[in-house]
């Protein structure tokens, strides 16, 4: 699948959740699949492989709801 520029280097990036999701806010994109109107992005936490959530890739590009690599607590508090 030929992937849009913005979105070839997503797959194997990893994100933190600014707030859990499903329990977790670390996230590796394991796939991007092609839907109506754009693509998802295929998450899986990096502590529970069993935990995967699909979001729309353009949702990863929003800074207030995911921050790029893996980062702890205190830096997403600002602190």
């Amino acid at each position: 699948m030929s992937l849009p520029p913005r979105y070839v280097h997503l797959v194997g990036s990893k994100f933190t959740a600014t707030a859990p999701v499903e329990g977790w806010r670390q996230f590796h994109v394991v796939g991007l699949r092609k839907v109506d109107g754009g693509y998802d992005a295929e998450l899986r936490a990096s502590c529970d492989a069993a935990v995967e959530i699909r979001i729309p890739a353009k949702a990863l590009f929003n800074r207030e709801v995911w921050s790029p690599g893996w980062k702890l607590l205190s830096e997403l508090e600002g602190a």
